[in-house]
């Protein structure tokens, strides 16, 4: 492959070019992972994907080293690099979260959602890069090439058994960068690779159908007919059709290859993006390696041939002596001198070369259209210093994508070390989500791939907590990406709870589809008692109790029956006592936060309060009117203080508003499967005001917000536990100032994954909900992060989502919306998300669910413009 070019075929001379050409395709064989052609054996593998972004310079290099030591070990190898490009199976997609999804509420406007989804996801080029890599092994026995001429074999089949050894060894190299393909990866591929730029190989065909016969691999090499264009034409012309079964009209498209030529120095990751993966950036290609990995003792007899060479010119000018020597030659000589020095003395990476022919090949409908392209490739990878080059002899370069196929000219041959060619990394990802769920947004980044992402996953496979921190700065989107995912899980017929203090989000209760099973509850109108801290915290059943993983790990460590049931029994009185001291909590912070500053900062004052709750029992039928009365009993409370105290809140009584949560109440549950809870009007204190500042309203207002937040995640516990519940809480930062606040949230990542409950709490403030618990951050597995301006917001931020802090992604978070005033300031919504332990940056879609963005667009309105023609006859000075 690497020696000498191969003979030019002889010129044309009256060719009919609208004739396809046949070629002589060299494969011969395929089985599993493994074929042969022309005699060679390959095994081919599937590249892991590796992140990029959100990564530190460390983590970034050591993806690089990881590729060049595997290069290393392939010593002596050929390998042909294939990246290509899998288009999203949006039917797939629409197919499984159809099956997943057996009651939506209004199944005209599911279709519609899956139908619209199923576009966005075919018409912005959200694919997958696969990159394989085809290595050798060894070549077939003459035996077998003989015996493969005469007959019909599995010629790939005899010789996997006979070189099982050698794959086994290139499996366990591998093995921490990629996997063996299956037999369908490779198939594919090869389709893939014979129709440059024709719809992609049926999708079905890669994922489920049986593998092609090994026999008729001409069942698959001749599905494209190929085209020759005119002498010095710089496109081939590819004809083929979209369906394996040739029932669909054919199509056709025109294909241009390019050449990698010189590449300047970079610095990768520091300054330089991988030379490989920096295509996404442009989009629509297909790239071919083929590259001989030497050992460095081996490659530096090349380099000694050059060397030779610059000795000989550096003599002629010498002897010449009316000619200065050019600098450059200087230069290249020491250049050449550390070159060889490091070939022959260094170690591994360090010695060990690349020779590599790169081309890239981009397609289009017309030739002009290919070209076109082309000439965009060339000058997206002049802004990174790479020079691509056009291939003269297209159809031979064609060729070149197809595995078992050689090169076809020598020309654009690259010598690079290791790790060099390693920093290309072709399978760098910026992938986020799941394959199955709902359709969020799509990844910026390198390439665009659809964020899809199953809310109960991590609950139903993982066990992994669900409550998930949103901390956006005003204007961030926070209501934009909390009404989005409220409007999908009740489409979708899950129990959905949205706490709105402010109340915009009581707008999804109008959106259509939902309509009819919405509703918006405001507080401030709700019954008397609706609030009661006795009430809104539930008792534990005995089911949850025992759904616990930690008391399923005792139970299976106790032999008897009896054993277990007084175990589950003591486990159970436990849970109830934290309840009860769950409802002392809140209703002690109730009190604490309507007295004034005055009455509170007393030495006494907790104390006495706290006695006070417990002569009530805490039971949500308790009543928070009868602890103040005990306050008056001068037998249990003879200290003046107890007087003050019971004074001070009986006054409080007063206000209407603490009927709330003053006087007993049972708590009905809605049974609308989206409930949005407002509290319109209320005047909570600013972050930084003094609680010696606060007025009554403003005091009042800390602990209706507080009790009614609890009131929210109630609804969690009135469903069955296997029922998949969302629940949305907002200024959850006001929430962890109290005691009561984080023990909620505290409760919230615990039960949230026994009770199969998404929870995620949006904040505006740097102090989230889970600031104040070092022990619940290390456990968040999802996050979303909005817009921040503030570098201490941005910092809290970055900690909160794993990511390193002090390496500039900082300036990411505030650079997540486009400043105000600008057109595009209100068109996208854009956020970092940790999901499932990897971080990315996607877009928030808003193209899937028809009049959602409109009713979740919280900037006010401007007033109507006068007509423009009346205002043209004025005369302006």
């Amino acid at each position: 492959m690497f020696g000498k070019a191969k003979k030019s075929p002889p010129k044309r001379q009256g060719l009919d070019v609208s004739l396809p050409k046949s070629y002589d395709w060299q494969l011969t064989g395929l089985s599993g992972h493994v074929t042969t052609a022309r005699g060679e054996v390959r095994a081919w593998y599937v590249l892991r994907e590796v992140d990029w972004e959100f990564l530190s310079t460390d983590q970034r290099e050591a993806h690089i080293h990881n590729a060049a030591r595997v290069l290393t070990g392939l010593a002596g190898r050929s390998v042909h690099e294939r990246v290509s490009s899998m288009p999203f199976a949006a039917s797939m997609w629409a197919a499984a979260l159809d099956a997943s999804t057996p009651k939506p509420v209004d199944e005209a406007a599911w279709r519609e959602y899956l139908a619209g989804g199923q576009r966005v996801l075919t018409s912005r080029s959200l694919s997958a890069t696969p990159v394989l890599w085809g290595i050798s092994v060894g070549n077939e026995s003459t035996v077998a090439r003989v015996l493969g001429g005469l007959r019909a074999e599995d010629r790939a089949g005899r010789a996997s058994a006979r070189l099982s050894a050698d794959i086994e060894n290139l499996d366990a190299l591998m093995e921490s960068i990629g996997r063996p393909a299956t037999q369908r990866e490779v198939e594919w591929l090869v389709s893939r690779s014979r129709g440059l730029g024709l719809p992609n190989p049926s999708p079905s065909w890669a994922a489920g159908a049986e593998p092609v016969d090994v026999f008729d691999l001409a069942g698959v090499m001749d599905q494209v007919e190929v085209h020759p264009g005119p002498v010095g034409s710089r496109t081939v012309r590819l004809v083929g059709s979209p369906d394996r079964s040739k029932t669909v009209d054919p199509v056709e498209t025109h294909v241009a290859v390019l050449s990698m030529a010189r590449m300047e120095d970079r610095s990768i990751p520091e300054t330089s993006p991988p030379w490989a993966a920096y295509a996404r950036r442009f989009g629509g290609f297909e790239m071919s390696s083929h590259f001989l990995v030497r050992e460095g003792r081996s490659a530096a007899k090349d380099v000694e041939k050059r060397l030779q060479l610059i000795h000989d010119q550096k003599d002629q000018f010498q002897r010449a002596g009316s000619r200065m020597e050019p600098p450059m030659l200087g230069q290249a000589h020491k250049a050449a001198r550390a070159m060889k020095h490091e070939m022959e003395e260094g170690y591994g990476t360090e010695s060990t070369r690349i020779y590599a022919y790169v081309r890239f090949a981009v397609a289009g409908p017309t030739s002009k259209q290919a070209l076109e392209r082309a000439q965009g490739l060339i000058k997206h990878y002049e802004a990174e210093r790479i020079d691509l080059k056009y291939m003269r002899n297209v159809e031979g370069a064609y060729r070149e994508f197809v595995p078992g196929e050689g090169i076809s000219t020598t020309a654009h041959l690259r010598h690079m070390p290791v790790a060099t060619y390693a920093a290309g990394l072709p399978n760098v990802s910026s992938r986020l989500g799941d394959r199955e769920g709902h359709l969020i947004g799509s990844t910026v980044g390198a390439g665009g791939h659809p964020f899809i992402w199953d809310m109960h996953q991590g609950m139903e496979q993982s066990s992994r907590s669900g409550l998930t921190p949103l901390v956006s700065g005003l204007g961030g989107g926070k209501s934009t990406l909390m009404g989005l995912l409220a409007a999908l899980e009740t489409l979708s017929n899950v129990s959905t709870t949205i706490f709105d203090p402010s109340g915009p989000l009581a707008r999804l209760t109008k959106w259509e589809p939902i309509a009819s099973v919405s509703s918006a509850l405001n507080l401030l109108d709700a019954a008397e008692g609706t609030l009661s801290p006795f009430g809104v915290v539930v008792d534990p059943t005995a089911e949850s109790v025992e759904a616990d993983e930690a008391v399923q790990e005792k139970l299976r460590t106790l032999a008897t029956r009896r054993e277990r049931n007084e175990y589950l029994e003591q486990k159970w009185r436990d849970a109830r006592q934290v309840a009860r001291m769950e409802r002392s909590a809140l209703a002690l912070d109730a009190m604490r936060s309507i007295l004034p500053e005055g009455v509170m900062s007393g030495a006494m004052t907790e104390v006495l309060l706290s006695r006070a709750l417990s002569q009530q029992e805490s039971s949500q039928d308790g009543s928070l009117a009868d602890v103040v009365e005990l306050l008056a009993d001068r037998a249990l409370f003879p200290e003046e203080l107890a007087r003050t105290l019971y004074e001070s809140l009986r006054q409080m009584m007063e206000h209407p508003r603490t009927r709330l949560f003053f006087n007993p109440g049972t708590q009905a549950q809605s049974s609308s499967r989206l409930l949005v809870i407002t509290l319109p009007g209320m005047s909570l204190p600013k972050q930084e005001a003094e609680r010696s500042s606060w007025s009554v309203d403003e005091r009042l207002s800390v602990a209706v917000l507080n009790l009614a937040a609890q009131f929210a995640s109630s609804r969690i516990y009135s469903g069955g536990m296997n029922e998949r519940k969302f629940v949305g809480l907002d200024e959850a930062h006001r929430l962890s100032q109290w005691a009561s606040g984080r023990n909620l949230f505290a409760r919230l990542e615990r039960d949230s994954r026994k009770w199969n409950a998404r929870i995620v709490t949006s904040s505006q403030d740097r102090h989230t909900a889970l600031s104040a618990q070092s022990a619940s951050k290390a456990l968040i597995s999802d996050a979303f992060i909005g817009a921040l301006d503030d570098p201490d917001q941005q910092e809290d931020a970055l900690r909160l989502i794993g990511v390193k802090t002090g390496v500039g992604y900082e300036r990411t978070l505030g650079n997540l919306r486009s400043p105000e005033g600008t057109p595009e300031s209100a068109a996208y919504r854009d956020f970092v998300a940790r999901i499932n332990g990897k971080v990315g940056r996607f877009r928030v879609n808003r193209d899937v669910l028809p009049g959602l963005w409109e009713l979740l667009d919280t900037r006010p309105k401007g007033q109507e413009r006068r007509n423009v023609g009346v205002a043209s006859e004025l005369e302006w000075v």
